[in-house]
């Protein structure tokens, strides 16, 4: 890791004003439920929000088949499951479940003061 980086729910966060400039509220904690999966809208983009348990994560709106919403998604422990035709990927990656070689963009995220922000 390179200094003035930290880890943040498997996610490697930098600590610059670049990085915080790029952070995005898109809701209070208490707005999602515990295993759920949601399309969120930040400033300038939509993105599919996943909670388990505490933790949050975030990627890009849509499946890397078809485009379909992954926000729409069902979540099973850290895999969540397009609604469309059943691509799987691990939230903490991006990475999908049956093909490690395909994968969807993942963005970190951070809960300060009960508000969770994506850093898009």
């Amino acid at each position: 890791m390179v200094p003035g980086e930290a880890r943040h729910h498997g996610v490697t966060l930098r600590e610059d004003r670049e990085h915080l400039a790029r952070l995005r509220g898109v809701g209070r904690v208490e707005d999602f439920a515990p295993k759920s999966a949601y399309t969120v809208q930040t400033k300038d983009v939509q993105v599919a929000l996943i909670r388990v348990g505490d933790q949050f994560f975030a990627a890009q709106k849509a499946c890397a088949h078809l485009k379909e919403p992954i926000g729409q998604g069902r979540l099973e422990d850290h895999v969540v499951t397009c609604p469309w035709h059943g691509w799987q990927y691990d939230v903490r990656t991006g990475k999908n479940v049956f093909d490690l070689a395909i994968e969807i963009e993942s963005y970190g995220v951070r809960v300060e003061d009960g508000e969770v922000k994506v850093a898009i």
